[in-house]
């Protein structure tokens, strides 16, 4: 028998979201996280740090997994915008800027 459920994510599934961030993003977060990189740092050790944070938009607070038989196969990361737009703050990275 199948089990599935939806959770929260926790610091633990940053790898996860990472992984499918990437999957999703087609390039643009490696583009992002290669800029954002430490010397030494690989990009996906800037993804985990900023999955693994407690704010932020691409935060695993702001997410949910999908477990089936007890391994994360999804992933969601979704949060509430502003009613109305603000400027784009000097933190958003630049191939964001469009989207925003």
């Amino acid at each position: 028998m199948t089990s599935e459920f939806i959770r929260a994510a926790t610091p633990d599934d940053a790898p996860h979201l990472v992984r499918f961030f990437v999957w999703a993003g087609d390039g643009l977060p490696d583009l992002v996280w290669a800029g954002m990189a430490a010397p030494g740092q690989s990009i996906d050790d800037v993804g985990l740090e900023r999955a693994m944070r407690d704010e932020g938009s691409f935060s695993y607070r702001n997410a949910h997994v999908i477990e089936v038989n007890g391994v994360v196969e999804a992933g969601l990361v979704a949060y509430r915008l502003p009613s109305e737009p603000g400027p784009i703050g000097p933190d958003v990275p630049a191939p964001f800027v469009p989207l925003q």
